[in-house]
Order: C-alpha cells, then structure tokens, then sequence
C-alpha cells in the first residue's frame, strides 16, 4: 500500500516537472519568434543593427 502511494507521488512530481519543462520550452519559442519578428521589422524598415 505504502509503495504505491509513492509511486503515484512520483509519478505527480514527473508529471508537473513535465508541465513546467513544456511550459518554459513554449515560453521560450514565443520569445524567440517576437526577436524574430522584430528583426524582420527592422530590416524592411531598413534599419540595420
């Protein structure tokens, strides 16, 4: 009884570190294409950096 208690509790701290890993990943991709858009932005304005 004991052991499968843990290992459901295991399986929730997989679970959330799964969500929170997948969350930051998106984050990050959203980051990366508003740099991206901004550059292009930028360079149709002709505006290099």
């Amino acid at each position: 009884m004991y052991k499968l208690i843990s290992l459901s509790y295991y399986f929730n701290i997989l679970e959330v570190g799964f969500v929170v890993l997948g969350g930051l990943m998106l984050f990050g991709m959203i980051l990366k294409q508003q740099k991206g858009w901004d550059n292009r932005a930028k360079l149709r304005m002709g505006i290099y950096y």
